[in-house]
């Protein structure tokens, strides 16, 4: 770790689920109970974790029950990013996810949502029997990926689709674009609706509020339930994340009972530490390490812009695109993957994900200067032997409407068949098919394969990009 890093949490106060959980360690208490390691060390577990990794036993509360040091810390939570009502989720946003939608939308009810949902809000509607009614955000037409959802999209939605009962958004979207969520939520509550707000990659944006550059979080912007996973963009365990409810749009006893049935009735113990931890640490010293993080990343890239010849990092002047997510591309060059690929074996730089024209590092308040200057050389490096990076053809974007023929929930009841994906046009998609990550969907179950669809599943296997659920080749559909 960062010695700056450290000195900033060596300066916070050792959060209170953390501390009575090492305290329980410390002591000579015998753990006639769960789990079977019984809080000691072996040869894959080491005793840090070991000691902390307990169940529901007297003192420590129950995530499913909150009445003692969980209920204060989710408090704490709800108070240090400005939220009514703060839940802990040990199942990633997804739990939090499926819990929004289950909780604001009754079975058989339709929802406006943006297609760049994550897959976890499309498990929902097929869960729920939702239909569904889709917003197409713009594509970034230079680099491919897509954009934030905008209020006029949303209006319209809104306006042909009078029977919804909620809105569902993507803000920051997994490139970093981020919406008028203030906007937004005008739109949807003077149309009645419900705003849920995906903002799985905007943990930070509530303790960047007086930080100039970050754009505003979607839990002051107004939107009734926002999901935000704390382990993208915090200091926290993967898994962790929060789910915060403002206002009375929903039945918080709706969005409780669901919680209860979406995540384990198990929770870790030490997965709920660390994030109660990311937490406290972001209350207390956020603004500073969000400052620090924003001079470092605009160094980096005014640095890359202004010396490289080809190399660039996507750098909007519309003031909404979030600090830290960087996107990388080479001008005019389809070359994601290639890039990707040199950055990992050459540099040993691991990235996030990569499209077709563009990579995407993350930075956070943990980055140091060795993060930024490993990238930097490496990027200036690259630059210097860009004819080594050749594309192998056209680009041809993801501006695809499927058309929808049956719900979700219709076509996991139907029987299905797995055919070659070259002979599946016109067919009925059985199961869902994602650029992974990102995983928003390519086609979603009840859509009809169309040549186009078929043409850029191809395309990005051939570019080496993870396309999820094909089996062998062959795609599921109906039969």
């Amino acid at each position: 770790m960062y010695d700056w890093v450290r000195c900033a949490l060596k300066e916070i106060i050792i959060t209170s689920l953390y501390e009575e959980l090492k305290k329980y360690g410390d002591s000579d208490h015998y753990p006639y109970h769960m789990p079977g390691h019984k809080r000691k060390e072996t040869d894959y577990l080491p005793k840090a974790f070991s000691e902390i990794d307990i169940t529901e036993i007297d003192g420590f509360d129950n995530l499913h029950n909150p009445e003692g040091i969980i209920k204060e810390a989710q408090e704490f939570a709800a108070k240090a990013v400005g939220a009514d009502r703060t839940y802990f989720l040990v199942g990633g946003s997804t739990s939090g996810v499926l819990a929004a939608i289950s909780a604001a939308v009754k079975p058989g009810g339709k929802i406006i949502i943006v297609r760049n949902a994550h897959k976890s809000a499309y498990n929902a509607i097929g869960l729920r029997g939702i239909k569904t009614a889709y917003v197409f955000p713009k594509v970034n037409e230079e680099l491919g990926f897509v954009e934030a959802v905008t209020s006029e999209g949303i209006n319209e939605a809104i306006k042909n689709n009078p029977d919804a009962s909620a809105v569902f958004i993507v803000s920051p979207t997994y490139e970093g674009r981020i919406a008028k969520v203030r906007e937004i939520a005008k739109i949807v509550h003077d149309a009645g609706l419900t705003l849920i707000v995906d903002e799985a990659h905007g943990a930070h944006l509530p303790f960047a509020k007086d930080v100039d550059g970050y754009g505003e979080s979607a839990i002051s912007g107004g939107a009734d339930i926002v999901i935000q996973s704390a382990h993208k963009t915090l200091p926290a365990p993967t898994q962790t994340a929060l789910l915060h409810v403002n206002g009375n749009r929903v039945d918080v006893s709706k969005i409780e009972r669901y919680l209860h049935i979406y995540q384990t009735s198990s929770p870790s113990y030490p997965l709920m530490a660390g994030l109660d931890g990311s937490v406290r640490l972001m209350a207390d010293k956020g603004a500073e390490l969000l400052k620090d993080l924003r001079g470092r990343y605009n160094r980096l890239v005014s640095e890359i812009n202004e010396k490289c010849k080809a190399v660039g990092i996507f750098n909007p002047k519309d003031g909404v695109q979030d600090i830290g997510k960087c996107v990388i591309s080479v001008k005019g060059e389809n070359v994601g993957k290639q890039l990707a690929d040199i950055l990992r074996e050459k540099y040993h730089l691991e990235t996030e994900m990569c499209g077709e024209k563009y990579v995407l590092a993350m930075f956070t308040v943990f980055d140091g200067d060795e993060a930024f200057d490993r990238m930097r050389q490496a990027l200036f490096e690259i630059d210097e032997d860009i004819e080594s990076l050749t594309a192998e053809s056209d680009f041809i974007g993801i501006d695809i409407k499927p058309e929808i023929l049956h719900t979700i929930a219709e076509v996991w009841e139907v029987e299905s068949e797995d055919v070659p994906l070259d002979k599946s046009e016109g067919r009925v998609a059985a199961e869902f098919v994602n650029l992974y990550p990102p995983g928003t969907p390519l086609l979603v179950p009840g859509e009809k394969i169309t040549k186009e669809i078929i043409d850029l599943i191809k395309r990005y296997k051939i570019q080496g990009l993870n396309v999820i659920g094909l089996r062998d080749g062959d795609i599921s559909v109906e039969l």
